[in-house]
């Protein structure tokens, strides 16, 4: 019996060894180059305010005793600061992490010796060794294949001149949140970032959900801003007449309300400084109002950031003009509606030297039509270009619009499920590509688009949902964004016009990271490839995600890792 179990214990050994060596082995994740999709050591921060839950980096190489517990004022990524993480969800600041325990990095599957049988793909994770660290493993995505000349540029891959498009499944395990209305912060100094387009709206909010219906005013905000695209398509598409037989819309927009900071710029008119008020160069005030300029050539009252309240009480003590009164108070709230840049809540606020404008977008929601009759539509800009996707209950068809056509550009049969359930929708606009899918089918082929010669348009409202007629259901109101790549010298005077090249070679290999901010990746080192025989394998299960718990032993509070099997998934 005895020497039966030793013989089945070596077999086993023998097994596990043979196995890790030629089928599969396991890696944990240490730093966050890939975060979100795969994480490295970090915090679960619940954000006190809107009960967003999202991960913020932290040390990996020093012991989980200093960090973890918060009881240093180094932070995670070297800054001296105590209080610096931010809500990526709501923007709340300050959010106190000292009692957060830290968790390990994700644990993954690799299958060895996988690119023996094919070469990777585009967009395709990969882990490989380093040729100037070949005892550390990397995990990077693949970017540029062999003989390919790679271009970095406004955050899109260019391969031999030519836009690198991601399909539907690599948008989906890249993209990076950027408001979820399911966590609705409760805070009075809050302005729900999705409003009505007037005082005689049909939306009404429903907890985090929202229901139009014809025969009922609506009860949402009705605060308007010119800077917001809703003011220009309140009747009409943007650019466009209606088109024939089309029935004017009832919106819903989503505007980038943010709570302060920022570097989007905002004017509002104003035809003379007040004569009874100093410069504003000039003025004691001009130190904690240092956002804000007067522009007499121009007419304008323009500010840099949000006008915060305090700041905008000072600068209304200036005068008691009432016309000065009306652009301090205009400026103080349309400031609040920024534009949407590559921020991390993964990331110290200081990691990126310069953040980015992003265009490319993904909004998703569950959708039911609770009558027969009616439309509901979903508009989406990427700055150039208005694509409206048209849902008609009565045709029981699905079109696909853009403001320069009279005609649908797609056309598809309308999902049965809007009429028995919910159904989830997604519209896109990732990459110059409009896609649209219903319960994680694409409704149509992809609309592929070129890009303009003029600049895009900052998106402060990039997205609205439409409905005329009938009675429509709206709930998890989820807006996403598409990785930016930054260029190599981020945060350099030429780095927004980025024109970074990169030759691979044969058997080479051209890979990023998708946090992009903060990866070391082939845009940095010295030599930007990676030969194609160093590659470990393809990481494809995420077997060991974890968690920390407080568990108390004889007085004294310990912190134990928690494998959360809830949150195993496969890599795409």
């Amino acid at each position: 019996m005895i020497r039966q179990l030793v013989e089945a214990a070596l077999l086993l050994g023998l097994a596990v060894i043979l196995f890790r060596g030629f089928v599969a082995e396991g890696y944990m994740i240490s730093t966050g180059s890939m975060a979100p999709c795969l994480l490295g050591y970090h915090r679960r921060i619940v954000c006190p305010d809107c009960a967003y839950a999202f991960s913020r980096g932290t040390r990996y190489d020093i012991d989980d005793t200093i960090l973890a517990q918060g009881a240093s004022d180094a932070s995670d990524f070297g800054y001296v600061t105590r209080q610096a993480t931010v809500c990526p969800n709501c923007g709340l600041g300050n959010i106190d992490v000292r009692l957060v325990p830290r968790n390990e990095g994700d644990q993954l599957l690799v299958q060895k010796n996988f690119f023996e049988l094919r070469p990777p793909r585009r967009w395709e994770v990969v882990v490989f060794r380093h040729p100037n660290d070949a005892e550390q493993a990397y995990v990077k995505r693949t970017v540029g294949l062999p003989g390919e000349e790679i271009q970095l540029s406004d955050g899109d891959v260019f391969v031999d001149g030519s836009l690198q498009r991601k399909p539907l499944r690599v948008q989906r395990s890249m993209r990076i949140g950027v408001y979820d209305n399911d966590f609705a912060p409760l805070g009075e100094q809050w302005q729900p970032r999705w409003h009505s387009s007037g005082p005689h709206s049909h939306w009404s909010p429903d907890g985090n959900a929202f229901e139009y219906r014809s025969d009922r005013r609506g009860s949402l905000g009705t605060k308007s801003y010119p800077d917001a695209a809703a003011q220009s398509v309140t009747e009409t598409r943007s650019g466009t007449t209606l088109r024939s037989g089309e029935q004017p819309a009832d919106w819903l927009a989503y505007r980038h309300w943010i709570r302060s900071g920022g570097g989007h710029h905002t004017s509002v008119a104003l035809e003379e400084w007040p004569r009874d008020a100093p410069p504003l160069s000039a003025s004691p005030l001009s130190s904690a109002t240092n956002n804000v300029r007067n522009r007499p050539n121009q007419h304008k009252l323009v500010c840099t950031g949000v006008l915060e309240g305090p700041a905008a009480a000072r600068l209304l003590g200036l005068s008691n003009a009432a016309e000065f009164q009306r652009a301090v108070k205009q400026l103080a709230e349309q400031s609040h509606v920024g534009i949407i840049t590559d921020t991390y809540g993964y990331n110290h606020p200081q990691a990126a030297e310069a953040p980015f404008a992003i265009h490319d977008l993904i909004v998703e929601a569950t959708v039911q039509s609770l009558s027969e009759t009616g439309e509901f539509r979903i508009r989406m800009t990427d700055g150039w270009h208005w694509f409206d996707a048209v849902f008609d209950f009565g045709e029981r068809e699905v079109e696909l619009f853009s403001d320069r056509s009279d005609k649908p550009l797609r056309s598809a049969n309308m999902p049965r499920g809007l009429f028995s359930g919910p159904v989830l929708v997604e519209m896109s606009l990732f990459d110059r590509q409009v896609l649209l899918t219903a319960d994680g089918e694409a409704m149509f082929p992809p609309l592929l688009y070129t890009a303009e010669k003029r600049p895009r348009k900052a998106l402060r409202e990039p997205v609205m949902l439409g409905a005329a007629r009938g009675h429509v259901r709206v709930e998890h109101l989820r807006l996403f964004r598409d990785v930016y790549y930054t260029p190599k010298h981020a945060g350099a005077a030429s780095s927004t016009l980025s024109d970074d090249r990169f030759s691979v070679g044969p058997g080479e290999l051209f890979v990023l990271g998708d946090n992009s901010p903060v990866s070391v990746d082939s845009r940095l080192w010295d030599s930007s490839t990676i030969p194609q025989r160093l590659l470990i394998g393809k990481p494809f299960l995420v077997h060991l995600p974890s968690q920390q718990e407080r568990v108390e032993i004889g007085g004294r509070v310990h912190h134990i890792r928690v494998p959360d099997f809830s949150k195993v998934r496969y890599i795409q």
